[in-house]
């Protein structure tokens, strides 16, 4: 943990790595990042390996096309927001692994997890 300032405010900055393995068309990846590296999972995976169809509504949860699925939680990702149950819903997806990734946010609950791009 180090301090930064901001605005002439101390602010608390994690430099601790978060590692977790992307498997996108079928290929595996491990990925190190730390905390706001990037503004959610969407945004890495865009910037890495997607294509511009992916995450269409750029982080609204409004568009799905940015589903990923969590093939080892151990425990309950960050609760869903309205917006992501609802499209999760119009897709007829009910399974608590299958999440947007636009509302993961790169944390250390990521870690250690295998994730697979729908």
């Amino acid at each position: 943990m180090t301090l930064a300032m901001n605005f002439g405010r101390a602010i608390n900055i994690s430099l601790d790595n978060i590692s977790f393995e992307i498997i996108y068309d079928g290929e595996p990846h491990q990925i190190t990042t730390r905390n706001n590296e990037y503004v959610n999972l969407m945004m890495l995976i865009y910037d890495r390996f997607a294509d511009e169809e992916f995450g269409d509504c750029r982080g609204m949860g409004k568009c799905g096309t940015c589903m990923v699925e969590i093939l080892n939680a151990r425990e309950k990702l960050a609760s869903f927001d309205r917006n992501e149950a609802t499209t999760l819903a119009k897709m007829d997806v009910n399974q608590q692994n299958i999440r947007l990734s636009c509302q993961l946010m790169i944390d250390k609950n990521l870690n250690g997890l295998q994730i697979r791009v729908l």
